[in-house]
């Protein structure tokens, strides 16, 4: 998993490379936050990820939540507009992941989470490297 200050310079890499007018965003992590993956501040450009959802995921997961919360600094809903700016960062825009669309992705949810009724299994955590991270934004 990395750190607060890598969560924020990779949000720093995606926002220049896909040209948003501002270039740093303020990145929280949530030990707290049990029903959501990540969520956006957009007022204050600061997003919360959620502790135990990039504890048992890996570069894919954290470029990819990032991207979309990062989308919604320009677009608050999910809006035709959003789905067009996700493509546009190579991404889906799903609201909510499913069972199905974490084993997609070859993804965990964290211990104990239900999800689509039924409670989830240990994941163990996933070594996550900054340039891991990079090459794929």
């Amino acid at each position: 998993m990395l750190t607060v200050a890598e969560y924020e310079d990779l949000a720093s890499t995606i926002l220049d490379k896909y040209e948003y007018p501002f270039h740093r965003v303020v990145v929280r992590l949530s030990k707290k936050m049990k029903r959501g993956i990540a969520h956006v501040k957009i007022s204050k450009k600061t997003i919360t990820l959620s502790f135990d959802w990039f504890d048992c995921n890996g570069a894919d997961f954290a470029v990819y939540i990032l991207k979309h919360e990062i989308a919604h600094l320009k677009y608050p809903d999910h809006s035709p507009a959003f789905k067009r700016e996700c493509l546009r960062m190579g991404i889906k825009s799903k609201a909510i992941l499913k069972n199905k669309d974490i084993a997609k992705y070859g993804w965990h949810a964290p211990d104990g989470l239900k999800m689509d009724g039924i409670a989830t299994r240990w994941a163990p955590r996933q070594y996550c490297r900054y340039e891991d991270c990079e090459e794929l934004v």
